[in-house]
């Protein structure tokens, strides 16, 4: 695995602005005993390797040197990945099979490819409408397309040189949000409200070639309250929480 990133960090008069390029290479190999046993029963062997590029863009600053902060920015994702898997499961032949001391091993190998390109926008203001009190509100806008291709042989198919093939796209475009009230009860306590509505993008399941070889996105509606302690001059501090 290897990879890097460049940050830049300069300003435009009142804004403050960000960047980060980065990438990510990786190549993986993997032989694995799946039956857990001394005999060779269930065998696989699978490579896999990706390629990922990433950009974001952030640019923050004040409304008019009021109590009223920004922030915005963008990404974009880049990304391709290619893997396969051989399984080997060793089973009872027949009088048809070319097998060794009555067992025959059959030979499954699935290799799939996909290319991601996903895209984000995003935007939050904070704002200390009052002495004791800040709000927080952020949106971000989600568009993410895949690109898929899975080819599956078995060496007891009946099908064309026993392959089946199968190639699919997706496309999600998905707004998330937040929102967030923070009560400063002194210097050293605050307590906090936060909702979000996350959501991920659907995928291709890799372990099927005809059915349910896509998969669809899912949300999730999240709450928390929390408090902050700091005390004694920064000597106690401590964060206590509930999620759901």
């Amino acid at each position: 695995i290897w990879g890097g990133h460049l940050r830049g960090d300069f300003s435009l008069g009142r804004i403050d602005v960000t960047t980060l390029t980065g990438f990510e290479i990786y190549e993986r190999f993997r032989d694995s005993d799946r039956d857990f046993t001394p005999d060779s029963v269930f065998e696989a062997i699978s490579n896999d390797a990706a390629k990922q590029f990433t950009q974001d863009f952030n640019f923050s600053g004040r409304l008019f040197d009021s109590a009223v902060r920004w922030n915005l920015g963008g990404s974009y994702l880049g990304e391709r990945v290619k893997g396969s898997q051989t399984s080997f499961l060793r089973e009872p032949g027949t009088a048809l099979d070319i097998y060794q001391f009555g067992i025959k091993t059959r030979e499954t190998v699935v290799a799939f490819n996909q290319n991601t390109a996903a895209f984000m926008t995003y935007g939050d203001l904070t704002w200390d409408f009052l002495e004791d009190f800040t709000l927080e509100l952020g949106a971000r806008f989600n568009s993410e397309k895949k690109d898929f291709y899975i080819q599956r042989f078995r060496s007891d198919s009946v099908a064309i040189l026993g392959i089946v093939s199968r190639d699919d796209s997706g496309r999600w475009n998905k707004p998330t949000g937040k929102i967030s009230l923070s009560y400063h009860l002194t210097d050293n306590v605050t307590f906090h409200a936060k909702f979000t509505h996350g959501y991920k993008a659907g995928h291709f399941n890799t372990n099927s070639v005809v059915d349910n070889i896509k998969a669809e996105p899912e949300f999730i509606d999240a709450f928390e309250w929390s408090a902050n302690l700091n005390a004694y001059e920064g000597r106690v501090v401590g964060r206590f929480g509930f999620f759901y």
